[in-house]
């Protein structure tokens, strides 16, 4: 039976259809618990050696050279989550592992949070709250979003849509990417 190591704090936590279906596809899911966190480079090696997975879904832990080297039946990397800047991609690729990711599936959570702490710290939230709970009734003058130029560094999918957000509160925006993207200038001045 195909072993899955899940080092992902979150996979199918919230929605456990993902393990329902590698279940049964005939599956066998093995969890990293909180009593082998945090994972390290050696921890990480360590377990992969005990489990020897042919699947990982793997969350931000570190997977080093080492780990894949010793994995034997390792034959893909599923990053639960965009950035795959914590697997050693050479040494997966020199060892015929696939790495892959799930692009977009955070972008409207973190554009909204984004959003949210732009919008807590402008109108100073958490200390009217704090007051608030210590019984007193500080006033905070906060700052209206509109008003204000914002400073967007990177403008992929994340970065477009706090744009997007911002363009909804009338902010004059300023973005920056090493890749240029003629097409925002052209639909957010």
């Amino acid at each position: 039976m195909p072993r899955v190591l899940v080092s992902s704090r979150s996979f199918a936590n919230i929605v456990p259809v993902g393990e329902e279906l590698l279940s049964k596809a005939g599956f066998e899911i093995r969890r990293i618990g909180p009593e082998e966190r945090p994972l390290n480079e050696e921890r990480m090696k360590s377990i992969v050696d005990r489990e020897r997975p042919d699947v990982i879904i793997s969350g931000a832990e570190p997977i080093a050279a080492e780990a894949l080297a010793s994995s034997g039946n390792l034959r893909l990397i599923m990053k639960h989550g965009v950035g795959v800047d914590n697997i050693d991609l050479d040494a997966a690729t020199g060892l015929g592992i696939a790495v892959a990711n799930a692009p977009g599936t955070n972008t409207d959570a973190v554009a909204d949070f984004t959003i949210a702490v732009i919008l807590s710290l402008l109108r100073q939230v958490v200390p009217a709250a704090e007051s608030t709970r210590a019984g007193e009734w500080n006033r905070y003058l906060g700052h209206e979003l509109g008003r204000q130029t914002v400073g967007v560094v990177g403008t992929g999918r994340i970065g477009q849509a706090v744009i997007r957000r911002l363009a909804g509160f009338g902010s004059p925006i300023l973005a920056y990417d090493v890749y240029q993207d003629t097409s925002l200038v052209k639909d957010f001045g």
